[in-house]
């Protein structure tokens, strides 16, 4: 799935830069050579790219003491193995800091989703279930890895932070996905419920001029927009709220679809919006409507 930073909130950026800075400070002093660190916007669900080209969240990977392909403090996309080789300090270090990033991020993701006014019930309940169930996880890995474990020890912490609780890979995508598809769900059915309003407006008018029959062709534009976007925002939140940590692989594939769908029912969102907008300023316009009460529910729309 190739996330869209402009819509998938990221939480925790400015904690998990200053975990990162510590940790790429560390790694740096024991290799003998500062990795290089610069922006990038990578997706959570990408393949771990080429040395060459290691985002700012990878750049750990890049010092000597661990291969070039080790995943990065943000991703979730394998099982980490370290090398033989590796200090075992600096081992404890990055995994005491990828947890912190994990626990940071749930903490996050609960306010969001008890702060998220339009989600329903169900989904609130089904959201705070998976978020607990991880944060409770992460909370017992943090147990399980404690000052001075060897490297298999720390390993297997790592690995189990990956692949039982994918808290970026799945679970962060996820609940900012269902957030963001409720709210558009919640705006498309404002948009609706001024649908009788607009059509009293349009059809009350005895005038059969230039600018009513604008306002009709815009009514009949934005019902086409606005209709299909409950079904299809409707159907990306079931396909999401199914997913689990387990669903890793299904759910590159759920959530790639899921975003496209909603990106594309925003657009008739918006499109729907402007056309609300032109038909209540064409009939809100001095001389259009002689009805006192249209004028009135009009205005009323604007404002």
């Amino acid at each position: 799935m190739v996330a869209r930073e402009g819509r998938i909130r990221r939480a925790g950026v400015g904690a998990a830069a200053a975990v990162f800075g510590a940790v790429a400070t560390v790694a740096a002093v024991a290799s003998g050579a500062a990795a290089q660190v610069r922006p990038s916007s990578v997706a959570l669900h990408r393949s771990v790219p080429a040395r060459a080209s290691l985002p700012v969240h990878l750049a750990v990977a890049a010092v000597d003491i661990f291969p070039g392909t080790y995943p990065g403090l943000f991703d979730d996309s394998g099982a980490p193995s370290f090398p033989a080789a590796a200090n075992p300090s600096l081992v404890e270090r990055w995994v005491s800091d990828a947890l912190s990033v994990r626990a940071n991020r749930l903490a996050q993701l609960q306010v969001d989703v008890a702060g998220a006014a339009n989600l329903s019930t169900a989904a609130q309940t089904t959201l705070g279930n998976l978020i607990d169930a991880d944060a409770a996880g992460i909370g017992t890995l943090v147990a399980e890895a404690p000052s001075g474990a060897n490297v298999d020890t720390l390993e297997a912490v790592a690995s189990s932070m990956v692949l039982s609780y994918r808290v970026i890979a799945v679970v962060s995508p996820l609940v900012r996905d269902v957030i963001d598809a409720s709210d558009q769900l919640q705006r498309a059915a404002d948009l609706q419920s001024v649908e009788p309003a607009l059509e009293a407006a349009i059809t009350t008018e005895p005038q059969t001029g230039s600018a009513v029959a604008v306002a009709q062709s815009t009514y009949r534009d934005l019902v086409s927009q606005i209709a299909p976007v409950a079904g299809i925002d409707q159907t990306q939140l079931t396909a999401m709220l199914a997913l689990h940590p387990a669903s890793y692989v299904a759910s590159s594939t759920t959530l790639g679809s899921a975003e496209s769908a909603i990106l594309a029912a925003e657009d008739r969102v918006r499109a729907a919006g402007a056309d609300e907008r032109k038909i209540v300023h064409i009939l809100a316009a001095p001389g259009i409507s002689s009805n006192h009460r249209i004028i009135r529910l009009l205005r009323s729309l604007l404002r």
